[in-house]
């Protein structure tokens, strides 16, 4: 029982630290992101996904694909969120994932993680990976 609250407890914390990158007061247009994830096999997955908006961490696919993996095969989720069709800064993050940690020992694991500002309105990201990305200012 204790164990189960504990686990509880902790899924709540970390929930708390994203946030709704439309803030509360917003009537402007929108326009969606979603993530991706290219399976490399059973224990290796590269995600290509949205991090931040204006410095807050938001929902994303690693996290989402962390959790559905919890005690069993790699479970990719690919996250979508709604964002401000108004110009504003994203940290996209390239990342290769694996199942459970000693797993990178064996195999390669890139990373990249760059700050971009544009308007969200025109952005165009191509689901292929870690080989394209195409930002239509």
């Amino acid at each position: 029982m204790l164990k189960r609250f504990c686990l509880l407890a902790v899924g709540t914390l970390l929930t708390a630290c994203v946030s709704n990158p439309i803030p509360d007061d917003y009537r402007g247009p929108v326009t969606t992101i979603t993530d991706s994830a290219l399976s490399q096999g059973m224990v290796r997955v590269n995600l290509f996904y949205l991090s931040k908006v204006n410095g807050k961490a938001v929902n994303e696919t690693e996290r989402a694909t962390t959790d559905a993996s919890r005690g069993g095969p790699l479970n990719a989720r690919v996250v979508s969120r709604s964002v401000p069709a108004v110009s504003s800064t994203f940290t996209i993050v390239g990342h290769t994932h694996f199942l459970a940690p000693v797993f990178q020992i064996f195999g390669k694991t890139y990373e990249v993680a760059p700050m971009l500002s544009w308007a969200s309105s025109a952005i165009h990201i191509l689901r292929s990976g870690f080989r394209t990305a195409k930002a239509a200012t």
